[in-house]
């Protein structure tokens, strides 16, 4: 039993070191946004002066930091749900969690609060999973979103290869994870 739970810790330290390490990749290896991304067809949000919004699968989305007033944008382009991962005063122009959720319950959208830094953690994981309508999910860059969505789509089975490419789509190098992403998705 001892021995079960000391290579659990040890697994997790190391699932966690890799994904700080991988995050580092991403971050430096992300392709050029202004070539990359599938933006919201036929909503416009590229022209509303939105966020930089970019869709990884039929159902779900990541982008920037938004703001106050792009939620009411996001109910007209058809969201439903939204997924903060920022964590509150990571920046100190950034808006509050509890701003957004009043924002995104005055546009009539549904919001999560799953924050995180480094590795996704389990809500920010179980966040993407429960995405079952049009979903965006936000913080600094998308960076953090893209990964949390990942590592949802592995854990259920998909493709790790489609994660990648959706991902290289959508301008999020995710590559150096493909090792982890394919150990969730034997699990």
């Amino acid at each position: 039993m001892a021995d079960d739970a000391r290579g659990e810790e040890l697994e997790s330290a190391v699932v966690r070191a890799y994904v700080l390490r991988v995050g580092a990749l991403i971050r430096g290896l992300s392709r050029d946004p202004a070539q990359a991304g599938k933006f919201v067809a036929g909503s416009g949000c590229k022209d509303m002066g939105m966020a930089d919004i970019r869709q990884v699968s039929e159902r779900f989305w990541v982008a920037p930091q938004i703001m106050p007033e792009d939620f009411a944008q996001l109910a007209s382009a058809g969201f439903k749900h939204i997924i903060n991962n920022r964590p509150d005063s990571e920046a100190p122009d950034e808006m509050t969690s509890a701003k957004a959720e009043a924002a995104a319950k005055a546009a009539g959208l549904t919001y999560v609060y799953a924050p995180f830094v480094g590795q996704p953690t389990a809500d920010a994981v179980k966040a993407a999973l429960n995405a079952s309508t049009r979903t965006l999910a936000y913080c600094r860059s998308g960076t953090r979103s893209v990964t949390a969505w990942a590592m949802a789509e592995a854990s259920q089975g998909e493709d790790v290869q489609y994660i990648i490419e959706a991902a290289a789509d959508a301008g999020y190098n995710l590559a150096p994870m493909t090792g982890l992403l394919k150990q969730l998705g034997a699990k």
